[in-house]
């Protein structure tokens, strides 16, 4: 596979994740939070794919202002290492058009495996959406259409490294990347 198909295959796997989130809340926007300053879910500490890097790195060559500015913004640090380098102090993404999988699908209702061997599995969400009695309730009903398998996004991105590990010849397994702009560095 060229380095080309697993970039589109990678940027098809964001539309998906995406659309779900659209239509969550076109269906459901009163049960869900999560808009421009909401940022409970922006950790520090996430980590992206190799393969997830590539794309956040190619957008930051093609616009290296943006690149200058995100590394301010890391050194700046508004929220004192409590929240991810790439938000803004009014609590916008400096990379929403390129965000990871992991961004974009916090907000979506996921359904993970707990336990392989009997497929008992939870449906769970962000703790601000789907709140109280009715919220739980709403949550419990949601079709399948309206949530993500998580073993099914996470399979899809092991693929894609694993092409893109392939493709590029590498010897060593690729390795985790901090989600920051000084640890996705520009290379040229």
């Amino acid at each position: 596979m060229s380095l080309e198909e697993i970039d589109e295959l990678y940027r098809e796997l964001l539309s998906r994740v995406s659309a779900r989130f659209e239509l969550l809340s076109a269906h459901h926007g009163a049960q869900v939070s999560c808009a421009v300053g909401c940022h409970s879910c922006c950790h520090p500490q996430l980590t992206v794919s190799e393969v997830e890097a590539r794309l956040i790195r190619a957008h930051l060559i093609a616009h290296p202002r943006l690149y200058q500015s995100l590394l301010e913004l890391e050194q700046r640090a508004p929220f004192r290492g409590e929240r991810c380098s790439f938000l803004g102090s009014d609590g916008g993404c400096g990379i929403y058009e390129v965000r990871p999988v992991v961004c974009r699908s916090f907000g979506v209702p996921l359904l993970q495996i707990e336990d392989p061997s009997s497929g008992e599995a939870t449906l769970s969400s962000c703790e601000l959406n789907f709140v109280g009695d009715e919220g739980a309730e709403l949550l419990a009903s949601l079709s399948p259409s309206e949530w993500l398998d998580s073993s099914q996004t996470d399979t899809a991105l092991a693929q894609l490294n694993f092409a893109l590990h392939r493709a590029l010849s590498e010897l060593d397994p690729p390795a985790r990347v901090p989600l920051r702009a000084s640890a996705i560095k520009p290379r040229r």
